[in-house]
């Protein structure tokens, strides 16, 4: 999931302490129901440690999402695609469901990685679905299989 929609309101804030504007506040809990709705709880959330993903990922929290507490990522934040594979790697094997919250123009490059469409852009608190066969010391952006796509303006 990439992040909801964030502020510009303060230039004294750096990227990483920007927070959400209103409609990311409005989007982050939506999107975060669509995904209970339709995935289900899932075992862990991680997240990048800046202020807009944490604000996402909250959202996530409130309605109890996940029953973990969430695993904030520094090098999510800017992070190259493998960052978000190397994330994966060092999963237990109880851990069957992920949620990753990030940014653009990562999370594009990554929905293009697994999908067989061409992906212009994944908006803000946009949600790319993908699934995974297998040990997690063995995941790869080749072996994860495309399932669907979810944008707020969809809801």
């Amino acid at each position: 999931m990439r992040h909801a929609k964030s502020s510009w309101s303060d230039f004294s804030l750096t990227d990483h302490q920007r927070p959400l504007n209103a409609r990311g506040r409005r989007d982050a809990p939506r999107m975060a129901d669509w995904l209970k709705r339709n995935i289900g709880q899932v075992n862990l959330i991680i997240s990048s440690d800046a202020q807009r993903t944490r604000e996402t990922t909250q959202a996530m929290i409130d309605i109890q999402l996940s029953s973990r507490t969430p695993y904030w990522e520094t090098s999510l934040y800017h992070g190259i695609p493998q960052k978000y594979l190397d994330c994966m790697y060092g999963l237990d094997e109880e851990t069957r469901s992920i949620i990753m919250v990030g940014h653009n123009p990562t999370m594009t490059y990554i929905a293009n990685e697994i999908s067989d469409q061409f992906i212009d852009n994944v908006p803000t608190a946009g949600v790319i679905i993908g699934t995974f066969e297998g040990a997690w010391t063995e995941v790869n952006f080749d072996q994860i299989k495309f399932v669907k796509m979810m944008f707020p303006k969809n809801l």
